[in-house]
């Protein structure tokens, strides 16, 4: 297919000299146009004329853009989770279950816009009415990453638009297409010119013009902490509001009187789903040490039966990671710790350099040291680590251990352990008896420490893409006396 990007309600089909690739066999899958610096410029200018208009739309009347697009992804559901699985690689089943969260973010923003409330209090002074309002932002840009790259972007665009802002969004290029296919979703709904801009090209050239305009009132990012380090720079700079998902390393702690089939069952679908590309990986298995055996045993097992293959296969349970830069660092985080003899119970030590598709077999490493990369770095891959623990006390330190704080997870039959882990885990996010897996878009998400900054989805977001304005009524219409 071909993508180009959108500005103003138009795609601008510019000269075709990009592509991206099938992780899985290496294919080209879409062809697509860059931005000019010109083409930024017109992004920012429409998108500061449409929010004006936009704006002042009841916001029942902004919904409906909501409902839109979500019927038309209801509508083309199968094409596209084919066209992730091209770009991304992971299973045509999880593509699916992408494009259905999804749908489902639409649907629960759409039905939002009849829960804004105000907050009304007593005022101090006789017949007077006190309250408060919320007001739109202004521009919006956008960052996503390759890993949902069709899912993630709606956390932020649909509260954004809902709310009477504009969107700038800047999407992965390994999954130009999937972003140009949001385009095309929002072209189709008929979203006013304007509303809604899709940039594709230089990430640098694109991100260093949009940052450095005061017009853009808020960023979300969602990636690498090293990034958003440096966009938190700009934006402080420029007073403005930030969301930034970053990275995490979950913690997902086992003891000795969990349910082991259970947790076994959880983290297998955590550690290896997406080939562990999700910022809520169970990456770092925190292992009650008396049930090492037990454990080890079922878990190494139940990784083996993972089929490794292209997504669009059914027999296939893993893709492969995304592009020659993951397939990369994973690699080299496999080899060197293999170097530095770390207990490998499953996988291989060598990778081709050159290989006919970006496949990485489930990976297992135990007795991981927790000053050990393995134990530290993300590395956003199907690899995980075990490290072993003496007891409830040594895991919750264990799992503190990081300077991340996104997920986290305990299983134990034990209430007191179970609200011990929620209450000193440091994480935005803490599951019990599940897998540090997916989330639901009634609660908040985000991370503590280094793995972000704001809260996405649930109630939470209208105060993200609002900002708050305090009102005094006097009804009285008497003079009133002041005390000077």
């Amino acid at each position: 297919m071909e993508a180009h990007p959108y500005v103003n309600g138009k795609f601008l089909k510019g000269e075709i000299n990009r592509e991206t690739t099938n992780p899985a066999t290496l294919e080209t899958v879409t062809k697509y146009s860059i931005v000019t610096k010109e083409d930024i410029e017109n992004s920012l200018n429409s998108s500061q004329e449409a929010f004006e208009k936009w704006s002042r739309l009841n916001i029942i009347e902004r919904s409906f853009i909501l409902k839109k697009v979500a019927d038309l992804i209801d509508s083309n559901r199968k094409e596209i989770a084919e066209l992730i699985t091209l770009e991304e690689g992971k299973t045509l089943p999880e593509s699916l279950n992408e494009v259905n969260n999804a749908y489902k973010v639409l649907y629960y923003y759409f039905g939002e816009a009849r829960r804004v409330f105000s907050n009304v209090v007593q005022s101090e002074q006789n017949e007077v009415f006190a309250t408060t309002i919320r007001m739109p932002l202004g521009i919006v840009y956008v960052i996503t990453p390759f890993n949902s790259p069709f899912s993630i972007p709606f956390w932020n665009i649909a509260p954004a638009l809902l709310h009477g802002n504009s969107v700038i969004f800047k999407p992965s290029h390994l999954t130009t297409g999937v972003g140009n296919y949001i385009s095309l979703l929002f072209d189709k709904a008929g979203a006013p010119p304007g509303i809604f801009n899709t940039l594709i090209g230089d990430s640098n050239l694109i991100s260093d013009i949009i940052l450095n305009d005061k017009r853009v009132q808020l960023v979300a990012f969602t990636g690498g902490t090293e990034i958003g380090d440096k966009i938190s720079i700009l934006n402080g700079k420029y007073k403005r509001r930030q969301i930034l998902e970053l990275g995490g390393k979950d913690p997902a702690i086992v003891l000795s009187d969990a349910n082991l089939d259970l947790a076994i069952s959880g983290l297998l679908f955590a550690s290896f789903s997406n080939a562990g590309q999700r910022c809520t990986a169970g990456s770092r298995i925190i292992l009650e040490e008396k049930i090492e055996k037990e454990f080890m045993n079922k878990f190494v097992e139940g990784a083996k039966k993972i089929t490794v293959g292209n997504g669009l296969d059914p027999k296939v349970k893993m893709g492969p990671v995304t592009g020659e830069n993951q397939y990369r660092k994973v690699k080299s985080y496999i080899e060197k710790a293999c170097k530095r003899n770390i207990e490998m119970v499953l996988g291989k030590c060598e990778y081709e350099e050159k290989p006919n598709g970006y496949f990485i077999s489930p990976t297992i490493f135990t007795n991981v040291d927790k000053d050990d990369e393995l134990f530290k770095d993300e590395i956003f891959g199907p690899v995980v680590s075990i490290t072993l623990a003496k007891n409830l006390d040594d895991a919750i330190d264990l799992a503190n251990y990081t300077k991340y704080g996104l997920v986290s997870a305990i299983y134990t039959k034990d209430l007191k352990a179970a609200f011990r882990a929620i209450n000193e885990i440091d994480s935005g996010v803490t599951f019990v008896n599940q897998g540090p897996t997916g989330i639901e878009y009634s609660l908040p998400y985000l991370g503590h420490k280094e793995s972000g900054y704001g809260e996405e989805l649930a109630w939470t977001s209208i105060m993200n893409y609002t900002k708050t304005k305090s009102i005094y009524i006097d009804y009285s219409y008497n003079k009133r006396p002041f005390f000077w």
